[in-house]
């Protein structure tokens, strides 16, 4: 696997909003200065997935920069040290590395192995770590000299089928790294074969402890960087304690969320959740009191959830999507201030095309 400096087409931005029409941006002159972030940078697909872009708000004004560069039609970000890495998922098994704000090319670029299909970034000691849903390992890459490094051996903690289906991934204050495997039999349908979550050593590249959840998605908790929020597939919510080890007791159940978890951001005491109906024919976005075990607000929507993404300033940015079932639906982002529960978008705010994925630098 190598890495390759590229020039891109469509480097320059476009076309610039300065604000969204119908949607209050925040107040600039509220110390939000403070903050180390300053902008969100999105990937945008296409309603039939055929093609991607990139775009960035900024997060004072809302400040809209589109179409800054061509995406695959499978397309994530993540942010991770300072790094923004763009993942070219199933068929297109790239990751892009860009220093943010500078988008006329990446600093490098990873061939990886045919559908290996790179689903999260996390630093990983000195290292950058992508989780792979197609084969069996974790990829080291050191992010100075932008090679390979190395790998992490997840083939002992695979389902029958061979492939654990590496996804989400938490760096946690004990400085190891959390892994959610999805474990789905490719060779039975892709029926549900268990999940488990796996401990990662940064220094000897090992896992070093597991538990068996199902299918199970991570999400950063800020409060409180020893505890990883893990939600278990028609289960529920509940904590790793990293210190301890210990697979807490359910915060809430699914059934009490009123929807399956497939995006989650958490600030102080309070979370936002977007949820899905099993068959995902409806979705709704929920807010959470994490100490209470309180389900704050819930309203259901028209629209397709696939992300939420919170950032330094208490923020979930909710990316929305036409739904199969209302070709109406609306489609942008909107913004909750998290502890709050309160929504600060009047409208989604626009993008040409409607956002996948969200990360903040």
């Amino acid at each position: 696997m190598m890495w390759a400096a590229l020039a891109l087409g469509a480097c320059t931005p476009e076309a610039e909003v300065d604000k969204v029409p119908g949607a209050a941006a925040p107040d600039s002159d509220t110390g939000e200065s403070v903050h180390t972030q300053t902008t969100a940078v999105l990937a945008t697909v296409s309603d039939d997935y055929a093609v991607g872009a990139l775009a960035t708000i900024d997060l004072t004004d809302w400040t809209i920069t589109d179409t800054i560069t061509d995406l695959s039609g499978d397309a994530g970000v993540v942010a991770a040290g300072d790094r923004v890495f763009q993942l070219n998922r199933y068929g297109h098994d790239t990751v892009r590395v860009y220093a943010p704000g500078e988008w006329s090319a990446p600093t490098a670029e990873l061939a990886l192995e045919d559908l290996a299909n790179p689903h999260d970034v996390d630093r990983c000691g000195d290292a950058v770590v992508i989780s792979q849903y197609g084969v069996d390992q974790l990829v080291v890459v050191d992010p100075d000299s932008g090679l390979v490094s190395g790998s992490v051996d997840l083939s002992g903690h695979s389902d029958a089928d061979g492939i654990p289906e590496a996804s989400t991934m938490v760096k946690a204050g004990n400085g190891r790294l959390y892994v959610g495997l999805h474990h789905f039999d490719r060779d039975n349908a892709w029926e549900t074969a268990g999940g488990a979550v796996v401990e990662v050593d940064c220094d000897s590249r090992q896992v070093t402890d597991v538990w068996e959840v199902a299918v199970p998605d991570l999400y950063t908790w800020p409060a409180d960087d020893t505890l990883v929020l893990v939600y278990e597939k028609s289960v529920g919510l509940r904590f790793i304690d990293t210190i301890s080890g210990e697979l807490g007791a359910l915060i809430f159940s699914t059934e009490l969320l009123g929807g399956e978890v497939v995006g989650l951001a958490a600030h102080e005491d309070r979370a936002v959740v977007a949820l899905a109906d099993p068959d995902t024919s409806v979705y709704r976005i929920a807010c959470l009191d994490l100490t209470t075990a309180e389900v704050v607000t819930r309203e259901s929507v028209a629209s397709y959830l696939p992300h939420v993404a919170g950032n330094a300033r208490g923020e979930a940015w909710v990316s929305a999507r036409v739904h199969w079932s209302d070709p109406h639906a609306p489609a942008g982002t909107r913004v909750f201030d998290i502890g709050t529960c309160t929504e600060r978008t009047s409208s989604p705010l626009q993008t040409l095309l409607a956002p996948a994925h969200i990360a903040f630098y």
